[in-house]
């Protein structure tokens, strides 16, 4: 099973409206010109300011790069580093970001009509699921293996991506371990795929 290879710095970057970032669209689902179930995206954070609001959207993020940001939300307030756990929020009620200590990079999951997860991985560490779609975004150079099968040889910042899922388990193998998350894992199933 060949998984899609989507290299970030392929991506053209897209300049926000309120001048306070850009972000690169890796993946949508469908893809066609009609209305997207799901969005992978990963966004440059250059200054402080309001989320854009999506309603009805169930939305994961997580730092990939930078001292991280905090997130204020109307009763709740979360600081977020790239170590720390893929935060889920709703997107009708997005978050005011203050960057920590300066620009960063996030990555962004979200879902309208269906379900989707994003999880954190480390060298090596065995993931499953039972999801319809699901992939990998690589913070580190290594390789992707399904079973005990490296697959192919992965770039830093590079979505992998599988359209249907492949046989349990998948685990990812970095290059050069260290004491950064090697990846999040993530998944999504349609309304009409479940």
């Amino acid at each position: 099973m060949k998984p899609d290879i989507i290299r970030a710095h392929e991506i053209a970057p897209q300049a926000w409206r309120n001048g306070g970032g850009q972000t690169r669209e890796l993946r949508r689902w469908p893809r066609t010109d009609s209305p997207w179930q799901m969005r992978i995206s990963l966004a440059d954070i250059e200054h402080d300011g309001h989320f854009s609001a999506f309603e009805n959207v169930q939305r994961w993020f997580v730092v990939v790069a930078g001292a991280g940001v905090r997130l204020r939300f109307a009763d709740d307030e979360k600081q977020l580093t790239n170590t720390s756990a893929p935060l889920c929020f709703e997107g009708g009620s997005p978050p005011d970001c203050q960057l920590i200590d300066g620009p960063t990079r996030d990555l962004n999951l979200m879902v309208r009509e269906g379900s989707g997860s994003m999880h954190t991985t480390w060298d090596r560490l065995a993931w499953r699921t039972t999801s319809a779609q699901c992939g990998l975004f690589a913070a580190e150079a290594g390789f992707i293996h399904i079973g005990a099968k490296p697959v192919a040889p992965i770039a830093a910042h590079t979505l992998v991506w599988f359209e249907q899922t492949p046989p349990s388990p998948l685990l990812f193998e970095v290059l050069h371990p260290s004491t950064n998350p090697a990846g999040w894992w993530l998944s999504f199933t349609s309304k009409g795929q479940r």
